[in-house]
């Protein structure tokens, strides 16, 4: 009679811990859900108002150089979505190719060739590492 006592308690134990498990991931599941939804919304009205700021803000110097800006946010949503991309790699490419790029526009009366490009980079490099 105890075995079966001791049984029916362990039974109804797992039972109850099963219910609140189920119920535990059920909510968790739902807030993820609504996070991600969230965070998409907010990442993609990111992208839409950062563009319109900077087209109204440099116009056709930020059309001819958007690429950068649109490979950010890219590689931002790759992260988002599977996690495999290295923030810090993505981040140190972004303001390398923007540093670069301001550079070039903003030294715009000079004729900069892909060597001097290379030189930049090196000298990006040794001041941050």
């Amino acid at each position: 009679m105890e075995t079966r006592m001791a049984m029916q308690s362990r039974h109804q134990l797992e039972w109850h811990f099963k219910e609140q498990i189920t119920k535990m991931s059920g909510l968790l599941g739902s807030k993820a859900t609504k996070f991600n939804d969230i965070f998409r919304s907010l990442l993609l009205e990111s992208k839409t108002q950062f563009h319109m700021m900077f087209m109204r803000t440099y116009g056709v110097i930020y059309q001819k150089n958007s690429d950068v800006f649109s490979d950010l946010f890219n590689e931002l949503e790759k992260y988002f979505a599977h996690g495999r991309v290295d923030l810090m790699e993505v981040m140190d490419k972004f303001f390398s190719t923007l540093y670069r790029k301001m550079f070039t526009v903003l030294n715009s009366q000079y004729a900069f060739d892909e060597n001097f490009g290379g030189k930049l980079q090196t000298c990006e490099t040794a001041k941050y590492h």
